[in-house]
This record gives structure tokens, sequence and C-alpha cells, in this order.
């Protein structure tokens, strides 16, 4: 399926340790996004990274607040 380009900027984290969605999986998804786009992987970090990493999450946040 042709999926349109996902033109805001984004990070994406990723859990190390999620059963999921595991970071391997995740590899190629750079190519669906045409503006600026940073990939993470969060150590000890499993599915549910709000809880499991908080300030990695606050911290992605923060840094897409700041590209304005």
């Amino acid at each position: 399926m042709n999926q349109p380009r996902i033109l805001v900027p984004t990070i994406v984290l990723l859990g190390e340790a999620d059963p999921l969605r595991p970071p391997a999986l995740m590899a190629n998804d750079s190519q669906h996004f045409e503006g600026y786009y940073e990939q993470s992987v969060v150590a000890s970090a499993g599915h549910f990274l709000p809880r499991e990493a908080p300030d990695a999450v606050c911290a992605a946040v923060l840094k897409l607040l700041r590209r304005g």
C-alpha cells in the first residue's frame, strides 16, 4: 500500500526491549518522512515509553518545540 509522506517534524523513540515493535523492525521507517526525522533507541525500555522512560519522552518533545 502506498502511504502519503509525513511532512511534520518527527522524533521516534523506540524501546530497546520492546517486544511488540522491536527497533530492528523500524529501521526503514525514515522513508515515510519528508521533513525533519530522528529515530532513537531508549535503553532498558519496553513498549510503554512515557511510563518507563519519561525523561527521554520529555526531552524529545522539548527538542521538537525548540525547532519551532
